[in-house]
């Protein structure tokens, strides 16, 4: 996971009149000292995404993800490991034609910064290196399972995928043993202490139906009425352990319609609450997977059978005993054109501001955040998509916001397998 937001730094247009350029989110507490003897070097692990005339730099060691517009770029540019920061103040000021003293203040305020986050060092000094960013791993303990005489029975299966065991857990025995015969091949020996996956089967209040929701690392990923999609969402998101190729993976819940499909990235998982049937009535379907692959070519989302290790006759016997709903949708390999993404709750761009590419492309990694470490490439290819592809901003949490905007879309124009280029758009 990225562990730093979007970040703008200062700089000064060509006549040397000073500005802020956009905003800074999150804190960094490490910081080295600055001076003009400061001789600055990029970080290995940095990768440099140029975007017209501004960069995006990603630390694919700390991830942490950091946009400069021109001037700051220019800065980066100049970074070479052997000048000294007084040097290139002086260059830049002579350049420019901006004051030196406002150019050696703002230059060392964005080089510090960068130094802060890891992705620039002293070549002079060696000065030491921020500490590691702690993990924002969500571990999450079960108690014992009880059986239905009051007994204690098993808590967890521990399943190997790709090599490394992960924790299966349930509050709930029928739901355990069911697992327990399907994931047969996969089952391991070693103990797990985590809860990587768990399935809280919930209990029905009166008349009401039973809600349960399963849990990934922590994190609630899905809420449904039905059990058998319940069990069933959590084998497709035990692949989500296995370590992704070099595709586009964009995180979120994929909704499919016969008209495409459409990737939505919400924050405080507001996005549990949609009503599955209701959507289901206007042609949308939740299709439950750990991250969805996308072609950054044809801009078609590309979608696979199950591929986890598992025992057919246990397969067979969770759906005899929990049948396909009417709201869940079978995976099967196919080829949709994306729609759009659809960012809920997170921060869009103020109403009239032209967005640049820089903008554009990390107000909008929150779709490649989640599935694993981010990668150059995979900002390199999201950069394509969201230059091509429409995205809608909805900042309210209300689950009515999303059902509207599907609405829309459902009754909207075709898009073809050509990826043709749609202005962005936000819905408010």
């Amino acid at each position: 996971m990225l562990t730093s937001s979007v970040l703008w730094h200062p700089g000064w247009d060509l006549v040397g009149r000073a500005h802020w350029y956009g905003r800074v989110v999150g804190e960094v507490s490490w910081a080295p000292n600055i001076d003009d003897r400061f001789i600055p070097a990029r970080s290995q692990s940095v990768v440099t995404i140029e975007l017209d005339q501004e960069v995006v730099l990603l630390d694919e060691s700390g991830q942490t993800i950091h946009a400069l517009n021109p001037v700051g770029a220019l800065i980066w540019a100049c970074i070479d490991g052997t000048s000294q920061l007084g040097e290139i103040c002086a260059d830049l000021a002579d350049a420019v034609g901006a004051p030196l003293e406002t150019v050696r203040a703002d230059t060392q305020a964005i080089v510090a910064r960068l130094a802060e986050l890891g992705m620039i060092t002293d070549a002079g000094l060696h000065i030491a290196t921020p500490p590691p960013t702690p993990s924002n791993r969500h571990e999450q303990p079960i108690d014992r399972v009880e059986e239905a005489d009051g007994t204690t029975g098993q808590t967890m299966l521990t399943v190997e995928v790709a090599g490394q065991s992960v924790g299966v857990a349930t509050n709930d025995t029928t739901v355990l043993h069911l697992l327990r015969d399907a994931l047969g091949p996969a089952l391991t020996s070693v103990p797990s202490s985590v809860a990587d996956v768990f399935l809280h089967v919930g209990t029905a209040p009166g008349r009401l139906m039973a809600v349960h929701y399963l849990s990934v690392r922590g994190e609630r990923v899905v809420r449904t009425s039905n059990l058998g999609r319940l069990v069933r969402a959590s084998l497709r998101h035990l692949e989500g352990f296995v370590p992704r190729t070099d595709d586009l993976v964009l995180t979120g819940r994929l909704m499919v319609h016969d008209r495409g499909a459409v990737i939505i990235r919400a924050s405080f998982g507001c996005l549990l609450e949609l009503g599955d049937r209701g959507l289901a009535r206007a042609g949308w379907r939740t299709l439950d997977q750990p991250a969805t692959m996308v072609d950054a070519e044809t801009l078609d989302v590309v979608t696979a059978a199950p591929s986890l290790q598992c025992d057919p006759a246990g397969l067979e016997e969770i759906e005899r005993q929990l049948p396909i709903g009417r709201d869940e949708l079978r995976a099967i390999p196919q080829r949709l054109p994306l729609l759009g993404l659809v960012s809920v709750g997170y921060l869009a761009a103020p109403d009239g501001e032209v967005e640049t590419p820089a903008q554009q492309l990390t107000r909008r990694v929150q779709f490649v955040n989640g599935a694993g470490p981010v990668r150059g490439s995979d900002l390199q290819q999201l950069a394509r998509v969201v230059a091509r592809v429409p995205t809608y901003w909805l900042t309210g949490h209300e689950p009515r916001g999303v059902t509207d905007l599907l609405g829309r879309l459902a009754s909207g124009p075709r898009r073809s397998h050509q990826g043709r280029s749609q202005p962005h758009r936000n819905t408010r």
